[in-house]
């Protein structure tokens, strides 16, 4: 992503909530479900808000630290960033008090779709039609929705 730099800098500053209570089933859901849609990088990502939303407990830190914990750089947390939210797994809000000051984000972990919703949604299941679907797939299809084989 070559604009990065125009939406995020590595001084800018981010703190982490969620819209509601992740649980251990959501990591499988998450691992199993999304990954094949989003990729490794992306899913990364959203476990360590994850983390952070636990370990920061709504203070902020710089995208410099995320950065860190990551091993990447800022295009690669933005590009991934993109994905999480165009698959509806965050949300991300921005306020800057002035054009010179480091920016503050808020970003909002949503919780994955639970997977009867999932295999449910008409855009999402679309990667899981017995067609398409890579064969480490189906098994995961099995996991979460039994009835359906």
């Amino acid at each position: 992503m070559q604009h990065h730099w125009k939406e995020l800098i590595a001084v800018d500053r981010y703190t982490v909530q969620s819209r509601g209570v992740l649980q251990e089933v959501d990591r499988k859901v998450l691992t199993l479900l999304y990954q094949p849609l989003i990729g490794c990088r992306a899913l990364a990502l959203y476990m360590t808000l994850w983390g952070e939303l636990e370990l920061l407990d709504g203070q902020e830190a710089t995208h410099h630290r995320l950065m860190a914990l990551m091993q990447c750089g800022l295009p690669d947390i933005y590009s991934e960033r993109l994905k999480l939210e165009g698959i509806g797994l965050l949300d991300t809000y921005v306020h800057a008090k002035e054009a010179d000051e480091p920016k503050l984000f808020l970003y909002e972990l949503r919780p994955p779709l639970a997977p009867d919703q999932f295999f449910r949604d008409e855009m999402l299941s679309v990667f899981f039609a017995p067609a398409s679907r890579p064969p480490l797939v189906y098994p995961a299809e099995q996991l979460f929705c039994p009835s359906v084989h």
